[in-house]
């Protein structure tokens, strides 16, 4: 897991102002994904081990819906062989008459 990090280089990382990424700690600290923390006298954020477990339930999520994709292109494509293989057959006897 990457270190905990203050508010600046999350909004570096995350490409968004500080207050529109304050506004989504705040929502993962209530929700206990993140915490807060003091460190030299810095305020630094990090992910809890629950907000570690709905990181990666989320991402699982993603894989099973891009695998369902495909293999959804796959079925599409296994019912679409026949067919284009009878249209060739058919333009072979064509064309040996």
């Amino acid at each position: 897991m990457k270190k905990a990090l203050n508010i600046d280089e999350i909004a570096y990382d995350a490409n968004m102002g500080c207050t529109i990424v304050r506004h989504y700690l705040d929502f993962l600290i209530e929700n206990g994904l993140a915490e807060e923390r003091s460190e030299k006298g810095k305020t630094i954020y990090a992910i809890t081990e629950r907000g570690a477990m709905v990181y990666r339930i989320l991402n699982f999520q993603k894989y099973i819906e891009k695998l369902t994709k495909s293999l959804r292109v796959m079925d599409d494509a296994s019912q679409l062989i026949p067919i284009i293989s009878k249209g060739t057959d058919d333009d072979k006897e064509d064309t040996e008459e």
